[in-house]
């Protein structure tokens, strides 16, 4: 799956044309007055001490507190076979400045063909990073703080059943990891893969706690590509059939007062108003926090293409239940595929759109990330983003924007692509 993502990306970046207007202008969609939030600017470029071509660096980003974490799940090739490494970065007592890592976390087997990295999480003092095997490599942190170090364990499951692959991406809160799996041996239907931490700590698991699944999931659909989770539910983006008509949807999971155990289907479908949606095309592209859900709809392919969107979902106050989308974002791109929503985060400072295929009339910018501040009056359609986020040393086809995530007012952004097309890679922090 890692593979597959990066040849969607680079794709992305080689089929745009120079000179297309990426920006959003004002006006072109319903407009509401945006709560004032302060302009971000970066404050840090994020390195690795060992930095070398094809490592793709920031092909994963992700935030905890004052702790950040970039993947680079390296790549086999001709003449190039290179492992993959997760970089966990510290905040100083005197705040975020250019760096490179405090610690570097690899797997024990040292698998050079294993993509690992090419997911990760991070919650409090636990690191999850996902990988092209059947296997989910968590990290906890030692007492003395983060070092280099291998896995504290590794979690499986089982390849009898549905024989999940556990290739989607990986999320984790508190004591709980999540992982999604868009292939099995039942015709790749997709389900989630869920583990509860135990009394003693994390070891190695060869089975879940619970299997989440899409109880109309159509065959080689590969559902559950993309996860999110919060305190109280997990969604996934889904291939759905019902009634006749095949839908691209967000499931959501809540947790039971039992806690994540056994099997369970969702508890509401969220279903958008464009019938050419397709969620869940990469990792990073569905996220939720509080009461809102919010989905990436890249195009499915680079001819005769949709532009892409990002619908938003807000709870009702009676609860989640299935319905269409609350609002919709776009950047006022309808003539082609740059990337908008290959990446997704909620913020206090609103919602957070990779797009790393953005260019500017007459500039390559090497991809874009958009800040959509919430209006007054809750989430409306609009083209017109808030602010625009670009990377200081910006080179042709950096794919900044590739992943984004944020932990309250810390926002990262990786370019795994950059600089200067060397795929070494590169991460931001605003």
């Amino acid at each position: 799956m890692l593979f597959t993502r990066l040849r969607l990306l680079a794709g992305l970046l080689s089929l745009v044309p120079m000179g297309v207007q990426a920006f959003a202008q004002a006006g072109v969609a319903q407009q509401a007055t945006a709560v004032p939030v302060t302009t971000l600017h970066q404050i840090a470029e994020l390195t690795a001490s060992d930095e070398q071509k094809l490592i793709y660096f920031g092909t994963a980003v992700a935030v905890s507190g004052n702790t950040v974490v970039v993947a680079a799940p390296g790549i086999v090739s001709t003449g190039n076979i290179i492992p993959g490494a997760v970089y966990v970065y510290v905040r100083p007592s005197t705040g975020w400045s250019n760096m490179t890592q405090v610690a570097k976390l690899t797997a024990s087997d040292n698998n050079s063909s294993d993509g690992f990295g090419f997911s990760v999480a991070i919650s409090g003092s636990t690191i999850v990073v996902g990988s092209n095997l059947r296997e989910v490599f968590v990290f906890e942190e030692p007492a003395g703080g983060w070092t280099n170090m291998t896995e504290t364990a590794i979690l499986t499951a089982s390849p009898t059943g549905l024989g999940p692959c556990l290739c989607g991406q990986v999320v984790v809160n508190g004591d709980t990891i999540a992982v999604g799996s868009p292939q099995d041996s039942l015709g790749s239907l997709g389900s989630i893969e869920v583990y509860n931490k135990p009394a003693g700590g994390w070891q190695n698991a060869s089975d879940p706690d619970a299997l989440l699944y899409e109880p109309f999931g159509i065959a080689q659909g590969h559902s559950f590509q993309a996860i999110a989770m919060s305190d109280t539910g997990i969604v996934g983006s889904s291939h759905y059939f019902r009634n006749g008509a095949a839908q691209q949807v967000i499931e959501v999971f809540l947790k039971l007062p039992a806690g994540w155990t056994g099997n369970q289907g969702p508890q509401a479908t969220l279903f958008s108003t464009r019938t050419d949606a397709s969620f869940g095309s990469s990792e990073g592209s569905v996220a939720i926090l509080g009461n809102t859900i919010v989905a990436g709809s890249l195009s499915p392919n680079f001819t005769n293409i949709p532009p892409s969107f990002v619908d938003v979902w807000v709870k009702p106050f009676s609860g989640w239940t299935s319905t269409t989308e609350t609002a919709q974002l776009s950047d006022s791109s309808p003539n082609y595929q740059d990337g908008f929503g290959t990446s997704v985060a909620i913020a206090p400072i609103g919602i957070l759109v990779g797009t790393p295929a953005a260019f500017k009339v007459g500039q390559n910018i090497g991809g874009a990330t958009y800040v959509f501040s919430k209006p007054v009056g809750g989430w409306q359609t609009t083209s017109a983003p808030s602010q625009t986020l670009l990377n200081s040393d910006r080179t042709a086809n950096d794919g900044f924007g590739s992943s984004v995530a944020a932990d309250g007012s810390t926002i990262v952004v990786g370019a795994p692509f950059g600089p200067h097309s060397s795929q070494s890679g590169r991460a931001y922090i605003y």
